[in-house]
């Protein structure tokens, strides 16, 4: 974003250094012989701009347009992994994925006696556009009247247009799946290499009286220390179609939409080409499409969601964003002559 706006604040700077150079000169040419600051609204969000004739049917404009922050709230269920998913530790065995009330509650209750926690079977994830642009376009005004223009030029800014993330209350949940599949990952990594007779966690510390300690606790095998076996266990998580999505180092679950940065648009337009005499102030409509480069990636540490099968309301999202591939553009254009 600060990259995006040095480069606005850069074209502007020159626009408006520019523009009393030969002032004089330029009056009878109408070139860059004034401003016009405006404000714009519409479905590439909220934004401003400044604009300058060159000649009389010609107008470049540099501005700049962000989404507001919209929060959406979807759910995601909690199941086991299931066979076949695009994951790493996919276990087999179980081909649904989805988890008993009972067994539920018996973690459920194992964990709250650890921790204090309560869990719930679902976690909540926030969706947000984030999509913001710098824009240079330049408008060809080429009837009489000055009132219809076709306009082009490219929209530039981060690749992120949408994000997705855990809420707060989702942490407790998030962090109890990340334990489990710690747990599940070592019992099965050390009972590969005992050769199945145990496996373990290593808990390495300093004791009360300052003494360094290490102990070996049996989590799987005949002789666990733990009323199950965990290597028999499957890892827990998020079933999004094809992919099984856990928490990550952060204990967190995210994704982003992603597009090309630079985005090339062309439309038309209705409306005043630039405030003159005694009007100050204009008013236009323009329609356009905005090329993203593609079908936008819909990215989940490093796999595209938008080819993993997603169903319910989060693959409605995500199915949404992949028939996208050129984004409609509807602005209204509020105009100001500075000069």
């Amino acid at each position: 974003m600060r990259k995006v706006i040095v480069r606005l604040f850069s074209v502007c700077a020159m626009m408006m250094f520019l523009a009393p150079v030969n002032a004089q000169e330029k009056e009878d040419k109408n070139i860059l012989n004034h401003m016009s600051g405006a404000v714009t609204a519409g479905t590439a969000g909220i934004g401003i701009d400044l604009s300058m004739p060159i000649g009389d049917k010609v107008r470049v404009r540099a501005g700049y347009t962000f989404v507001p922050s919209v929060k959406t709230t979807m759910h995601f269920g909690l199941t086991e992994e299931k066979t076949g998913s695009s994951s790493s530790g996919t276990t087999g065995g179980n081909t649904n994925g989805k988890i008993s009330k009972e067994r539920f509650l018996r973690y459920k209750n194992a964990f709250g006696a650890l921790t204090g926690y309560e869990l719930s079977r679902s976690v909540a994830v926030y969706g947000r556009p984030t999509m913001q642009n710098g824009k240079l376009l330049v408008d060809v005004f080429p009837f009489r009247n000055k009132k219809w223009s076709l306009t082009g030029g490219i929209f530039f800014g981060p690749r992120s247009i949408a994000r997705a993330y855990n809420t707060t209350e989702a942490m407790p949940l998030l962090l109890s799946v990340g334990m489990h599949n710690h747990l599940v990952s070592e019992a099965k990594r050390t009972m590969e290499q005992t050769g199945g007779k145990s496996g373990y966690i290593t808990i390495a510390g300093v004791d009360n009286n300052g003494e360094e300690y290490e102990y070996k606790l049996i989590i799987a095998g005949p002789e666990s220390d733990l009323p199950m076996d965990l290597s028999k266990r499957k890892l827990m998580g998020f079933q999004l179609g094809d992919y099984f999505l856990t928490p990550d180092e952060d204990g967190m679950v995210k994704a982003t939409a992603k597009t090309d940065p630079i985005r090339p648009y062309l439309g038309f337009g209705y409306g005043d080409y630039e405030p003159k005499g005694d009007k100050k102030y204009g008013v236009m409509l323009e329609c356009g499409l905005l090329w993203w480069g593609g079908t936008p990636v819909v990215d989940c540490y490093g796999t595209d969601l938008a080819t993993q099968h997603v169903k319910g309301s989060v693959g409605g999202y995500i199915n949404v964003i992949k028939a996208l591939k050129v984004f409609p553009v509807i602005n209204i254009r509020i105009s100001r002559r500075l000069f």
